[in-house]
């Protein structure tokens, strides 16, 4: 039987007189907001679908780390997450481990970023995720966690 999880929405947007309505924020963002209890974790990228500067791009069932997940998203740099899930584990989990997870919550996995039509949430198994989240954005909104699992 799986533990207790948190599930909450994101929904800050940039200023109106920016003209896009776009979300002010995206999947580094999150990451980062997560500080130090982020370093630790692989990320299984299940399906990531984004606008960047180079155009749209495509990443499908790949293993990152922390690192090379940020590195994606540069600081000032415009990347645009369309679609994408996110799932995280601690670093000592073997490839095939990651690779082959149950379905969140079940699995080993600690924390897992949906995005979808320009909207972003996060289910984690830890409430400090929560706080963090809470502290950088402003527009941070509880869910029900049986419609994401």
């Amino acid at each position: 039987m799986p533990g207790t999880i948190w599930v909450v929405s994101i929904y800050d947007r940039e200023a109106p007189e920016s003209g896009t309505g776009h979300l002010s924020f995206d999947v580094g963002d999150i990451v980062r907001a997560l500080g130090s209890s982020a370093r630790s974790l692989s990320w299984l990228v299940d399906l990531w679908d984004w606008q960047g500067p180079t155009g749209r791009n495509r990443l499908l069932n790949e293993v990152l780390s922390t690192d090379q997940l940020l590195a994606l998203y540069p600081v000032g740099q415009p990347v645009r997450t369309v679609d994408g899930d996110f799932r995280a584990a601690p670093d000592n989990l073997a490839e095939e481990e990651l690779e082959s997870m149950a379905e969140f919550p079940e699995s080993k996995a600690c924390l897992e970023i949906k995005a979808w039509d320009d909207s972003f949430s996060v289910v984690t198994k830890e409430y400090a995720h929560v706080e963090a989240l809470r502290a950088r954005f402003k527009q941070v909104r509880d869910e029900d966690p049986a419609g994401f699992c």
